[in-house]
């Protein structure tokens, strides 16, 4: 299948090193179902109540020993919503039942917080009111299949698939079936609306063995993207309704040539309901608009169940194929190539997807190690978590940089791609990272060769917290946690005159500065920096005029976050609001005063 270039990633932090993420024992999930009806008078409010009966005693007894429905109540449609995520709750799900045309319309809102999903609405229809509980368990049921994990790569597009085994049932829905379609979900993800692998499905092809304790099936990879390894990642089944199939391709600039849409628009568009083996396939043939935007919905009496495979041509010539599933509501978006690739763009991507899924990872991995927490097992568990990190990170980064002398000694014009030299200051970032977690685990394997008391391990593991904290610029923080453990550490009483020194007593330009490097700049978009470069020079001017080594410690901490936001696979173009071109003046403008604030700290001295 030719691959369409796609701008994605997604992000959520479920475990550290990715070889550890295997597929848990099947435990008892709770579900909570809110169901609403507007149809016209037709059902009173008995009649509705005897129908939330229904699915209430269809639900227990088809899930028993698999789902706790732990609530289904009636509610008014104004107050129709999905329900937070609750740590005792991990699917919820929103019926509404409608009444048009002679006949019930049942919508479902689905979500698994397990994993971080929110799928699209679905529906049925029915004539009968009687026909609404069983309609509505049908609905139900295509969200609760048995999830898998990604055991075994087989050959280029076969993988072997490993699931979740309910030994509590042997209902026929919760078993895996051949020509079952399935979505990816990415290692790292970022919201509940886009942290799968877009256009890219796996279909199961025949059962390998199944027991008591796992069931293996092999399955077959449709994609229109370049993909990483995807051994280790969870995979969860696509529902089996109709799809409502649209979306927006936008052209790739691969030139400086700017061309209008009118000259991509429109192309044809070629839908079936499996993948094209064969020349003479049929398939439904139509086209998208001038604007490059195609819409099922346009053309009545076509139906696609839960994936449709998608063939983009433009004057005879195939541009991509692609799964389509839906991910959302809102319309999706693809990028394609119109004009020929050059020979190093398939390896760029995936030497890209790698950069950008890496960089992710260690972003998270800061996040979890920056939580304070002070058990008396803390400072342990930190190391032995540590040790295993600090030997993938390197590893990991250094296949990176491997990765990347390859393909310029292989194709030398590729040091002058946008994309790489943008992933060049990544790859720079993440070499930054390894260096800090290496420091991290030093210090800690120092504490705890020092130290013998169990008190005074946390003492001295609540100490480097807060000098962590300072060193971060958050000077306020690192002062009430020192304070809290003076009494049992007298020691810090320098520590602390020094903090409040370097905190207290500013002038109100500096108190400015700091106003929009601890306030504005920490929460600035990418496309926002924009506006804002200019008030960050002058903040940093006062800043280093003034001495304030707590403003300057912030700039340093939130311009590497800053990194994280120009990640293009996180973010569509669309979303990010800026070009690749910009994304380098930015981080151009960030390394300027990076090395001033390095010039400040060397002669002064002052860093803590």
């Amino acid at each position: 299948m030719q691959k369409a270039l796609i701008i994605i990633s997604l992000f959520s932090f479920s475990c550290f090193h990715a070889s550890t993420c295997i597929a848990a024992p099947s435990k008892e999930k709770n579900l909570v179902i809110l169901i609403a009806f507007e149809t016209k008078g037709i059902l009173t409010k008995q009649k509705t109540h005897l129908i939330k009966e229904s699915i209430s005693s269809r639900v227990k007894q088809s899930f028993k020993g698999i789902i706790q429905l732990q609530e289904l109540k009636l509610v008014d449609q104004t107050n129709l919503i999905n329900l937070k995520n609750e740590t005792n709750k991990t699917l919820s799900a929103t019926l509404f039942v409608t009444y048009e045309d002679n006949h019930f319309i049942i919508k479902i809102n689905f979500a698994d917080y397990e994993n971080n999903l929110l799928f699209p609405t679905q529906q049925t229809t029915c004539v009968n009111q009687e026909e609404i509980p069983s309609k509505s368990l049908n609905l139900i049921k295509e969200y609760l299949a048995p999830k898998a994990t990604i055991t075994k790569k087989i050959t280029e597009d076969l993988y072997e698939l490993q699931f979740e085994s309910y030994s509590q049932s042997d209902s026929d829905y919760l078993s895996p079936k051949k020509g079952d379609y399935f979505q990816i979900l990415r290692r790292t993800q970022t919201s509940k609306s886009n942290n799968i692998y877009k256009w890219t499905v796996l279909q199961l092809t025949d059962p390998v063995a199944s027991n008591e304790k796992k069931r293996l099936f092999n399955s077959r990879l449709h994609t229109g993207i370049e993909l990483p390894d995807l051994i280790g990642l969870k995979a969860i089944k696509i529902p089996d309704t109709a799809i409502d199939i649209g979306f927006k391709i936008t052209p790739k600039e691969q030139s400086l040539e700017v061309k209008s849409l009118e000259s991509y628009f429109p192309v044809a568009v070629v839908l079936r309901s499996s993948f094209k083996v064969a020349s003479n396939q049929e398939g439904f043939t139509s086209k998208t608009n001038n604007q490059g935007i195609f819409s099922l919905s346009d053309y009545s009496g076509k139906t696609f169940l839960g994936v449709a495979f998608v063939e983009i041509i433009k004057n005879s010539i195939t541009i991509a194929q692609f799964p389509f599933f839906r991910t959302s509501n809102e319309q999706e978006s693809i990028t394609l190539n119109f004009e020929p690739e050059k020979p190093y763009e398939k390896p760029k991507t995936i030497w890209l997807i790698q950069v950008n899924d890496h960089l992710a990872f260690m972003g998270a991995l800061f996040r979890e190690l920056n939580k304070p927490s002070f058990k008396d097992d803390e400072l342990k568990t930190r190391i032995d978590k540590i040790e295993k990190l600090a030997k993938y990170s390197f590893e990991k980064t250094n296949g990176i940089l491997l990765g990347l002398n390859d393909l310029k000694l292989k194709w030398p014009d590729i040091a002058s791609d946008n994309e790489i030299k943008l992933g060049e200051k990544k790859l720079s970032a993440l070499l930054g990272h390894v260096a800090e977690v290496n420091n991290y685990q030093a210090k800690l394997i120092k504490i705890e060769a020092d130290k013998n008391s169990p008190k005074r391990k946390i003492l001295d593991f609540k100490i480097i917290e807060a000098r962590r904290m300072a060193g971060d610029g958050d000077f306020p923080q690192a002062i009430e946690l020192l304070e809290s453990v003076f009494p049992d550490a007298p020691e810090v009483e320098t520590d602390i005159k020094q903090f409040k020194a370097l905190w207290l007593n500013k002038s109100d330009k500096v108190m400015e500065a700091r106003k929009f490097l601890f306030g504005a700049f920490p929460g600035l978009s990418v496309s926002e920096f924009l506006k804002q470069s200019s008030k960050l020079i002058s903040s940093v001017d006062i800043c280093i005029a003034e001495s304030d080594t707590a403003g300057l410690l912030k700039y340093q901490k939130h311009s590497r976050e800053l990194y994280l936001q120009l990640d293009p696979a996180q973010n569509t173009p669309e979303k990010l609001g800026i070009s690749p071109k910009e994304s380098l003046e930015i981080i151009t403008l960030l390394e300027d005063q990076n090395k001033r604030v390095k010039i400040f700290f060397e002669s002064l001295n002052k860093k803590p």
